[in-house]
């Protein structure tokens, strides 16, 4: 199952339901996800019949809202009463413990289930078990674990392995960075079909992975990709490119358009973008009303960058009241999400008390969680934790590292901090606050 694996595994795009590929390529392996690129009324009379691909199929619609509004209490039904004949309806029991979507999030029970769909077959249950294993969810992080089941979800036929394996060589997690090897896992995903791997392709040519940024080369792998399995992501990206006059003239009309069919197959990204767009009136009518729709869509689908718009949204009284326990509790839905944003912005209200219960101690946690994941601003404010005493015991050393950790990553706001602590220090305490400049490494 693909949709479910958006955020989790940063793959983007969801399978269409009403928007066959352009022929000729090669035909989905999974009849599951083969069948969600039939149309909708079709899959969901196929679940009314009790067929236990229909509704293993038409659940996972409900659940990525592709079907309409997400619905993930009756997905979960679907899935449980066809458990027994489906690995893969198992397998999404599992990732909706893995999300927190109508249930608790439950590594454990995840973890659990996803071995169950696993020994049934389920190459999605395969990714699941890699996801766990890479995020240290519900187990210690273990990169060569984590390989190890991406590796077999590959070897059964998987399409969506070879860009999981890919991601891992372009972000050098528990292996070498390496792009060629990334580029090469790629191919063999598009050598299937996917549309996930021409435009994790596309992602290359315009970072300039491997080779110059090259824009026109990244449209081309774009556009290839919408015409493939799985083209949400490939939308997206289109308009992405098309908003920003990369490789295109810019043009925000057109780049709604793209964003539109991103969002309509399902890409949270797309729906996002949007939003946004209906927000700014880029491209489309000025309406806050439908904007916030679309992002509170993707944001309820796990899209932590949509958690935070919709936190600042309150937070900032951005067309509604002020209202900080809402911009607190959509600041921690992207916490959740192990978001370095959210986790610096909750933790600034703990601190202060301001739409949640004041807890000094749970807010400099996870402030600095988010700094030692390299956000800046929560640098900063972990350095002036430490200044204050607030959360922490007063420690100038810490707090002269990390404002100069904060400085060179681009946050300045605590330079004339530093400055008077550099004042009040001995040589030896600023020599030990450069020691642990030096030796900071962004926590993976």
């Amino acid at each position: 199952m693909k949709a479910i694996l958006t955020v989790a595994l940063g793959l983007i795009a969801a399978t269409p339901a009403f928007a066959a590929p352009a022929p000729g390529l090669p035909p989905l392996k999974n009849p599951v996800d083969a069948l969600q690129e039939r149309p909708l009324a079709e899959i969901k009379a196929l679940a009314d019949k009790g067929d236990p691909v229909g509704m293993t199929a038409y659940g996972e619609m409900l659940m990525t809202g592709r079907a309409g509004d997400p619905d993930f209490a009756t997905a979960r039904e679907l899935f449980q009463k066809v458990a027994a004949r489906n690995a893969d309806a198992v397998a999404d029991l599992g990732w909706l413990a893995v999300e927190g979507h109508g249930v608790p999030r439950d590594d454990d029970a995840a973890m659990a289930t996803f071995r169950k769909a696993a020994g049934m077959g389920s190459t999605s249950a395969m990714l699941g078990i890699g996801f766990l294993y890479q995020k240290g969810r519900g187990v210690a992080k273990d990169y060569g674990q984590a390989m190890v089941w991406y590796q077999k979800a590959a070897a059964a036929g998987d399409i969506e392995a070879p860009v999981i394996i890919g991601n891992l060589y372009i972000d050098g997690q528990g292996v070498a960075q390496d792009y060629a090897q990334a580029a090469s896992w790629y191919q063999k995903s598009v050598d299937d079909g996917n549309g996930h791997g021409a435009s994790a392709l596309g992602l290359m040519a315009s970072r300039g992975e491997g080779s110059p940024v090259d824009d026109d080369r990244a449209m081309a792998l774009f556009h290839k990709a919408a015409a493939m399995h799985y083209p949400g992501e490939a939308f997206y990206l289109l308009g992405w490119m098309t908003e920003r006059g990369r490789g295109t003239p810019r043009d925000y009309d057109q780049a709604y358009d793209w964003f539109v069919k991103g969002s309509a197959r399902g890409d949270l990204y797309a729906k996002d973008a949007q939003g946004l767009a209906l927000e700014k009136g880029h491209g489309v009518d000025l309406d806050l009303v439908q904007g916030r729709k679309w992002i509170t869509q993707a944001a309820t689908l796990g899209l932590a960058s949509a958690d935070i718009h919709m936190g600042n949204v309150y937070a900032g009284g951005l067309g509604v009241p002020v209202d900080n326990a809402a911009a607190a509790k959509w600041y921690a839905a992207a916490a959740d999400e192990d978001d370095k944003t959210g986790q610096n912005l909750l933790g600034q209200m703990y601190l202060v008390g301001q739409g949640v219960p004041q807890d000094k101690a749970r807010g400099f946690a996870l402030v600095k969680t988010s700094a030692e994941h390299g956000d800046k601003y929560a640098q900063a404010m972990l350095g002036l934790c430490y200044e204050t005493g607030d959360g922490v015991t007063a420690d100038k050393v810490e707090a002269l590292k990390w404002y100069a950790i904060a400085g060179q990553n681009g946050d300045n706001s605590m330079d004339k901090r530093a400055g008077d602590l550099v004042k009040v220090l001995s040589v030896e305490d600023i020599a030990k606050a450069r020691a642990g400049v030096q030796a900071f490494k962004v926590a993976e």
